[in-house]
């Protein structure tokens, strides 16, 4: 999958207005979810992302003035929501719509571990189980 259809896809389930929300949606969702992976595992998802999309990965993000390690309790929506100034509604669909796409382009076993790092209250994207 390149990084084009990656991004139609996730416009697609997202309801983005262009291809360049998307990407921001992905780049956001992508760089928190990095704060909660060891370098073996961004490693793992990275290569399985079409370029240049698994470069957000090495760029962890943390909500402006926070410091990754800051965010361990809180919620992936509210970080993605702070990091993006959207509000959490807005944060949680955008968030879903990234975790269903990368279901999508990555091997279930190397996302399941990954999926199974996303805080509490978080719910397998549709027609994927909870990780076990």
């Amino acid at each position: 999958m390149t990084a084009y259809e990656f991004l139609i896809d996730l416009r697609r389930r997202g309801g983005f207005a262009n291809l360049a929300a998307a990407e921001a949606a992905a780049r956001a969702v992508l760089g928190v979810l990095a704060t909660r992976l060891d370098a073996d595992e961004a490693d793992e998802l990275a290569a399985r992302l079409p370029e240049p999309l698994g470069e957000a990965l090495y760029r962890p993000l943390a909500a402006p003035g926070q410091v990754p390690a800051d965010l361990a309790p809180a919620d992936l929506a509210q970080r993605v929501a702070a990091v993006l100034g959207i509000g959490d509604d807005v944060a949680r669909s955008r968030t879903e719509a990234v975790l269903a796409a990368t279901v999508e382009a990555v091997p279930e076993p190397r996302l399941r571990r990954v999926l199974s790092r996303r805080p509490a209250g978080h719910t397998a994207p549709a027609g994927h189980p909870e990780p076990a």
